[in-house]
This record gives C-alpha cells, sequence and structure tokens, in this order.
C-alpha cells in the first residue's frame, strides 16, 4: 500500500493518474469517516475510531492503487455525508462509483432502495433481488460494501428482528439506526433535538425513549430480537419469505436450493393433484419430475399475500405444455411422453411458517379443470 500526501505528489507521466484514490479522515459523531474518491465518483466510504485502520483498511480494499491524502479533493463529499450523520432525512446525495460483481451490485442497489428509518429483514431485501439468490451470499454482499451510509447496508436486520452482524460494529449499527427512526417518524427533528428534549406530540415520548424502543442504547441479543418486533411485524416477515418462495420455488425459473433455505426439513407440501410430499428431499424430486415433463410449468400470484400470526395464504394462476417424458404423478392417471396438452387452473394456498422456515404449504386448487384439460379426466355429457 502506498499513500501520499497530495502536496508532495509529483506529476509524474509514469503514474497512471486514473489509479489514484483521493480521501481523507474525518472526525464525525460516530468515530471517524474514511472518503475516497477516484476520478469517476466516490469509491469508498468507511467508518471506525483510528485513521490509520481506516487508511489499512483502504489499501486492503485497493490494493495496487496510488492512495492520496487530499482534503479539499473530498471535502465536498465530506461535508454531505457529515450532514447525512446529523440529519438522516436530508440523504447522502454524492456521485457514486460502484465496484463490485453482477450479484455485488444487484444486492447493493437493491440497499439504495430502502428508505430512511424503514429497515428491512434479509428475506425482505431478498424480495428486492432480481434472479436466484441466497440469504448467506446476500449477507456476504453486504459485508464487502466499500461505501457505507450511502449504500445502506446498515438498513438490513436478521429475520428474527436482531441487530444481525455490521462491518463496523454492532453499536454503530443500532446508532445509525436509531438516528434514522427518529428522522423518519420527525422531519423537523435535528441531530441537538434528538438529545432526549424534543417532545413527540403523537404518543407523549421523548424522541430518545422512542428510539429506544427499536434498538436500546445497551441490550442483550435477546432483547434484539424482541424488540425488533416493535417495526418489522412476524406478518411481513412471513410475506416476504412466501413472496421468495412463489417465486423461486413455482416461478417460471425454478431454482431448487430455495427448498433448503425456506423449507422446513419436514414440510409438508399437498396439493389436490398429486400425492402429498412431505420433507425437503421429497419436495425436491416431485418440482424435478414436474418440470422435466412440463419445461416451461409457471405459476404466479393473482393477488397480494394475506397474512395472520404464522399463516400466509395467497391466490395464484399459472400452467404448463407437456412436452416431456412421461409423467404418472397425477392421482388421476398418467401422461404419455410428449403429449403437447397445456393446464391451465387457479387456486389458493395456505402455508404455515414457523422460525422463519415454511412447515406446511397446502392448496385449494381447480383440479378439475387441469385434469380435463390434459384428457385425463371427461365432463359428463
Amino acid at each position: 500500500m502506498k499513500i501520499v500526501a497530495a502536496e508532495a505528489f509529483v506529476n509524474d507521466k509514469s503514474v497512471d493518474t486514473t489509479e489514484t484514490i483521493e480521501f481523507a479522515v474525518t472526525n464525525c459523531n460516530i468515530g471517524k469517516v474514511l472518503v475516497g474518491r477516484s476520478g469517476r465518483g466516490v469509491c469508498a466510504i468507511l467508518l471506525g475510531t483510528s485513521a490509520e485502520a481506516l487508511e489499512i483498511e483502504l489499501g486492503m480494499i485497493f490494493p495496487g492503487y496510488l492512495l492520496m491524502q487530499n482534503e479539499p479533493a473530498v471535502k465536498d463529499d465530506t461535508s454531505r455525508i457529515l450532514h447525512f450523520l446529523s440529519t438522516p432525512n436530508a440523504g447522502v446525495d454524492i456521485v457514486l462509483d460502484i465496484r463490485g460483481s453482477s450479484f455485488q451490485r444487484k444486492v447493493w442497489e437493491a440497499l439504495r432502495t430502502i428508505p430512511v428509518g424503514r429497515p428491512l429483514t434479509f428475506n425482505q431485501l431478498a424480495c428486492r433481488i432480481p434472479g436466484s439468490k441466497s440469504l448467506r451470499a446476500i449477507g456476504q454482499a453486504c459485508a464487502d460494501n466499500p461505501i457505507a451510509l450511502a449504500i445502506p447496508c446498515h438498513r438490513v436486520i436478521g429475520n428474527s428482528g436482531s441487530l444481525s452482524n455490521y462491518r463496523y460494529s454492532s453499536c454503530c449499527k443500532r446508532s445509525l439506526i436509531n438516528r434514522e427512526v427518529v428522522a423518519a417518524d420527525q422531519p423537523a427533528c435535528t441531530a441537538e433535538k434528538s438529545s432526549g428534549t424534543f417532545e413527540d406530540k403523537n404518543n407523549k415520548r421523548s424522541v430518545r425513549a422512542r428510539a429506544n424502543l427499536y434498538f436500546p442504547c445497551v441490550s442483550t441479543r435477546t432483547e434484539n430480537r424482541n424488540i425488533g418486533a416493535n417495526y418489522m411485524s412476524k406478518e411481513s416477515d412471513n410475506k416476504a419469505i412466501v413472496g421468495r418462495w412463489f417465486t423461486d420455488f413455482w416461478g417460471e425459473t425454478c431454482n431448487l436450493n430455495i427448498v433448503d433455505e425456506l423449507a422446513a426439513p419436514d414440510m409438508l407440501l399437498q396439493y389436490s393433484l398429486h400425492e402429498a410430499r412431505r420433507g425437503r428431499d421429497d419436495i425436491k424430486a416431485f418440482m424435478t419430475d414436474f418440470r422435466k415433463a412440463f419445461p416451461n410449468l409457471n405459476f404466479w400470484g393473482a393477488a397480494d399475500l394475506i397474512a395472520e400470526g404464522d399463516y400466509v395464504v395467497g391466490r395464484w394462476e399459472g400452467g404448463g405444455t407437456h412436452t416431456g417424458p412421461a409423467f404418472g404423478d397425477f392421482l388421476a392417471g398418467s401422461l404419455p411422453a410428449n403429449t403437447g396438452r397445456t393446464m391451465k387452473f387457479t387456486g389458493t394456498t395456505v402455508l404455515k411458517l414457523k422460525d422463519g422456515k415454511i412447515v406446511e404449504e397446502i392448496g385449494l386448487d381447480d383440479g378439475v379443470a387441469a385434469l380435463t384439460q390434459l384428457g385425463l379426466i371427461r365432463m359428463a355429457a
């Protein structure tokens, strides 16, 4: 890692200035912040307590780059970031130079859609990311984010409502979330007023008291889980899980990894057309054979999901054309290979969830219509 001061830099033609990152470390109300800028925009916002440690971290993120201490070059960006830290609902209006893999960029773009003071769980964030994905991969992309605050990975919490890990410590994450929650509820509240003197006219609690309903300044991990329920309801979390399940399991492009991620080990899958299936392996085997026989199989939501307690209800429609091998899983009979017959039908599904996992999926469907379209039953004359 090579760090030079701007005033000591000599305009040497042998130095590729496109590989130069100018930066400065500044004190802020949560410690210290390092702002780094390339020729295209801000490429690093790092938080910490030691300027030396932040410079080392910058060098690890951008190995081989010339790192130039140049406070004037990042003065405007730093000013906007400090303003955001004191007044979160002002946002961070800076030009970014976002570097990462295609998947990382999808996650980081989704993070930028989360409003101030409205944290999401990892399951809910996953619903905003196109394509197949796992929560572990999403969590790693959040951890790898080098542009804190402007790409607000601190606004994602555990599915249980816990703070979950954060690159810059759980204490820092708690502070950021609480500040933003206060700002979102009271747009006129300044950083000074949030010390506890500003009175909430709606519920007569001080801003600090209300913020502590989200994540107290001192709490155990178990307490965090309990308090998280105050702003992220179980119903919302369950709907997010079911939304991902419908998309990744029943949608046009099936990702069977979703079974291991979201299904309970002994999950029950039951619909009128087929024998009931129990357990992850049995469910994956069912879907594998179903999609071999119906390669364009696709089901989608026909209305908003409804959730109450442990249950989520969804209406759907869809179907597919049998152009694959013979299929004998229908209770009413078997299909020979490649019949070319198409089924399209509707239904309602009730799913039960426990601890973030689907334990039951029971469907009430228009199976008679599907079987008639496939020629397995005939309507009476």
